[in-house]
């Protein structure tokens, strides 16, 4: 476990901007580089935090109890300003996608809260309403790692997806019975980054409790709070058809095991390469 130390520790308001100094010389333990929804602590204090992403500079935002801190090196004042916390750390479907809803598949852009989509819950599958629909713009600085993902038509077997399918790197699909985020699942032939578009439109869909989405025919994660909802940029516009956003003690909190590792990924890309094979072959 690598040891990190920050000069500064910053709360932030739930827009992300400084509220006040939390402290000084702060160490952080985690072993790089951290994924979103991944943990760490700050060693002596018995908390930990989840984490939400980086930007330019290589500061991170860590939430604690549904409040996000930025962890820097940087002195940016109380109620001062940082850079944006951008790269590959958003969950989100590419606009375009289709979503199964209660009246067939629609672009994900067009959804709205209270829409009914089909929903999968462990082995229940059912319509159920969107409690909030993220909208967020991001840019290619970030390099190829933080380019879309793209899954070919087919790519990860039973005629899934029905068609190519567009998502970040960290959103996760549902591949034999476990949930891999996308960028763990890159062979560069049928599952790919697709580094050539400047600018992207990424959305994401929540419903009452973490579940699972019906997109371009393969199943994939609905939005599961990680403390980064206000960097989405519809964050303080928020309609409820029912119930509520999904509350701090909750965040992070997966409705299936999310695989980054060990043999049992390994011959998932094993099978996944074996079809990419059998599919330029035919």
């Amino acid at each position: 476990m690598a040891t990190e130390v920050f000069n500064v520790l910053y709360e932030l308001d739930s827009n992300g901007e400084i509220i006040r100094t939390v402290n000084f010389d702060v160490g952080t333990a985690f072993d790089t580089p951290l994924s979103v929804g991944e943990t760490f602590t700050i060693p002596d204090w018995s908390v930990t935090f989840t984490y939400v992403g980086t930007n330019e500079n290589g500061d991170i935002v860590g939430t604690l109890d549904g409040t996000n801190y930025l962890f820097t090196d940087t002195s940016y004042g109380d109620g001062g300003a940082y850079p944006e916390i951008t790269g590959t750390d958003f969950v989100c479907f590419l606009a375009g996608t289709l979503i199964a809803t209660e009246y067939g598949e629609v672009p994900v852009e067009t959804l709205r809260a209270g829409d009914l989509v089909l929903a999968r819950h462990g082995g229940q599958v059912s319509f159920k309403p969107l409690v909030w629909v993220g909208r967020m713009e991001a840019g290619a600085a970030s390099g190829a790692s933080g380019a879309p993902i793209i899954i070919e038509a087919g790519a990860l077997g039973q005629g899934m997806p029905v068609r190519d399918l567009g998502v970040s790197p960290e959103h996760a699909l549902l591949v034999d019975g476990v949930l891999i985020p996308a960028h763990l699942l890159v062979n560069g032939e049928t599952i790919r980054r697709e580094p050539t578009r400047r600018r992207v439109t990424y959305y994401h869909l929540e419903l009452e409790r973490h579940g699972l989405l019906l997109s371009d025919g393969a199943w994939s994660e609905s939005y599961r709070e990680a403390g980064n909802r206000h960097l989405f940029d519809n964050a303080g516009v928020t309609v409820m058809a029912s119930g509520a956003l999904s509350p701090p003690g909750q965040a992070g909190v997966a409705c299936l095991p999310i695989l980054r590792d060990g043999p049992r990924l390994a011959g998932i890309h094993r099978r996944l390469a074996a079809l990419s094979q059998r599919r330029q072959a035919a």
